[in-house]
């Protein structure tokens, strides 16, 4: 007789992945080895940008460009 294993939430049954779920699941796999888990923010002045923009939008529409 075949022991069956069991955690905290009950018995548990392994069943192989077959199909999309295979794919699926070698997607996943390889996304969290090969993407970058990291994340920066950096703080940027651009009033002087905004103020070049703002002068750009001016001059388009005097040229009749929105």
């Amino acid at each position: 007789m075949k022991q069956r294993k069991y955690d905290l939430y009950g018995y548990i049954e392994r069943l192989p992945l077959r199909g999309v779920r295979r794919s699926i699941a070698k997607a996943m796999v390889k996304s969290k080895y090969t993407a970058p888990h990291v994340t920066t923010t950096d703080e940027v002045d651009i009033t002087e940008l905004w103020q070049i923009r703002e002068k750009g939008k001016k001059a388009a529409e005097a040229q009749g460009l929105n």
